[in-house]
């Protein structure tokens, strides 16, 4: 709802200008823009929210809780739309929510209109662990992954992105705000839809309150079949897609102190596309084994019994056995967030080379003559990090291991085998503060930002509940010293933040001394004494 508005003349044909403050109006605008784009497509209905605590913690601009709920009514009214309201929290049992629809009577009013595309207030969201927008952390990470995020969008606001004017006609459909690509898959035929935005850029969504989790880079094409995405053109240029291999596979391995040799999808005891799926869904599950299996056997389309989904399971475990001890250890997450940092290096290699770019999670659109340098940005993307995952991963020092199994006839003899390398992980940096007095600081500081922006709210006629705000502060204010405890490096400045309640002052160590008195005397000048004081 918030990414697209209609226009002035648009709202004056439907006879709704001077609806009071332009905050006010502007969410009604955006209310009738959701509303016809969803008329286009075979998306009905677009679903919203009655709850005040929804719109708490969000940056929704003028979309409040007030202004949403008021044009609603007032459309209603007009019989603009067709409203649909659920039952408080019926969309914790039933997944249902509130919902409106254009009626034939906007539609018939708005005629041939385009709206706008809004870019968002920011470009960098949180999610908890419920899916549910929250506040970012003010720590210096949050603020370095803004600016590097803004970066991107920046050089993305340059790039011309189209569909080519000799794409297959049968693979495409047109509206006046979105696109429809076909995808055929197995014999099923379905269509993917977008809504193309004026100005390309990215939304960088983190997940589970954490900075370190997902955090992938989001754009309106990633909506496009991944065969479609070819026939588009970039700055008037046919265009490629380079990707990582096994991108995953290779991290995990990278923490493991190795480095991936062959297809780790490969058993010769079942099809590699079941390998493929058991073990990404494994990558991604919790539980260890049994969970792994039972995400599995939950998965749509997975037909295979129980027995056979573990035989599966142990034979991607066999091939794969260095990564052994993160299968069902819910690692998908946080690799999601290392490719992520990833992506953002190769966009900024490629706008230092003068190379137009499209991120696609692990792989990259790219003008088709542009190839090879981006592939040789993202290997060297991939080398630095592997290094910084684990010092020994580097491809100087690591020996390559062959731990998959031979697949086929026994090879020959040769050397004795070579044992995996023994990785140490380098001990965490001695704590130069006490965690507890450090916690309290954090805190305090913590709660002074919530109130300051309660009161920013307030002055934008939100209001919410201090409860709620004083819990996220203290949320955060854990999260942030348990990362600083960890790796014995503040996330804020002692002056910011200082190490213990009421600054980094330590008191005098010898007991019993009273502390000298300095005479006062004027800044720059003699003490004034006279000629019998100086003698004496």
């Amino acid at each position: 709802m918030h990414n697209w508005r209609a226009r002035r003349a648009a709202l004056a044909a439907c006879g709704l200008i001077g609806l009071g403050s332009q905050a006010h109006q502007n969410a009604v605008a955006s209310i009738i823009a959701s509303a016809a784009i969803a008329a286009e497509t075979s998306q009905e209905y677009v679903s919203f929210s009655r709850r005040k605590e929804w719109y708490a913690g969000r940056d929704n601009g003028d979309l409040t809780y007030t202004n949403v709920l008021a044009g609603i009514d007032i459309l209603s009214h007009e019989g603009l739309i067709e409203e649909q309201r659920a039952l408080p929290n019926d969309h914790l049992g039933t997944g249902r929510q509130s919902r409106f629809k254009a009626t034939p009577l906007l539609l018939d009013r708005l005629g041939d209109a385009r709206f706008e595309d809004i870019v968002p207030a920011s470009c960098l969201v949180m999610r908890d662990e419920d899916g549910r927008y929250m506040p970012l952390p003010r720590t210096e990470q949050a603020r370095r992954m803004l600016r590097a995020t803004e970066a991107v969008n920046e050089g993305l606001a340059s790039l011309d992105v189209r569909v080519r004017p000799d794409a297959d006609p049968e693979d495409w459909q047109f509206g006046r705000h979105h696109i429809k690509a076909r995808k055929i898959k197995g014999g099923v035929e379905t269509w993917g839809c977008v809504l193309p935005t004026s100005v390309p850029y990215v939304l960088r969504i983190l997940g589970r309150g954490l900075m370190d989790c997902h955090g992938r880079l989001y754009g309106w094409w990633l909506g496009l079949p991944k065969v479609r995405r070819l026939d588009l053109l970039l700055d008037g240029q046919e265009v490629e897609e380079p990707d990582y291999e096994f991108i995953h596979m290779q991290l995990l391995y990278a923490m493991a102190g190795q480095v991936l040799i062959g297809d780790p999808y490969v058993t010769g005891a079942h099809p590699r596309t079941e390998n493929k799926l058991v073990l990404n869904i494994a990558i991604n599950a919790s539980g260890g084994r049994a969970g792994a299996v039972s995400a599995v056997m939950n998965h749509k389309g997975w037909e295979g019994t129980r027995e056979y989904t573990e035989a599966v399971y142990d034979a991607v475990t066999r091939r794969n056995a260095p990564i052994a001890q993160y299968l069902g250890s819910d690692a998908g997450i946080r690799l999601m967030g290392i490719d992520s940092r990833m992506a953002v290096e190769v966009l900024k290699g490629c706008r230092k080379a003068g190379i137009a770019a499209l991120p696609v999670h692990d792989s990259f659109i790219c003008p088709r003559g542009k190839r090879g340098q981006v592939e040789a940005i993202m290997q060297e993307v991939l080398d630095v990090t592997r290094i910084r995952i684990s010092p020994s991963a580097s491809k100087g020092s690591v020996q390559k291991v062959p731990h998959m199994a031979p697949v086929g006839p026994a090879a020959p003899a040769a050397s004795p085998p070579v044992s995996a390398p023994v990785v140490t992980a380098p001990g965490p940096r001695p704590l130069r503060w006490d965690p507890d007095l450090r916690l309290e600081a954090m805190i305090a500081y913590q709660i002074g930002c919530a109130r300051a922006e309660m009161a920013h709210d307030r002055r934008q006629g939100i209001f919410t509940s201090w409860t709620e705000l004083e819990t996220a502060a203290r949320r955060i204010a854990k999260s942030v010293c348990a990362d600083e405890n960890a790796t014995g490096i503040r996330a804020f400045p002692v002056n910011i933040v200082p190490d213990r309640p009421g600054g980094n002052k330590m008191p005098s160590p010898k007991g019993g001394r009273s502390r000298k008195v300095t005479p006062s005397r004027g800044k720059g000048r003699r003490p004034r004494v006279t000629l019998t004081e100086v003698r004496a």
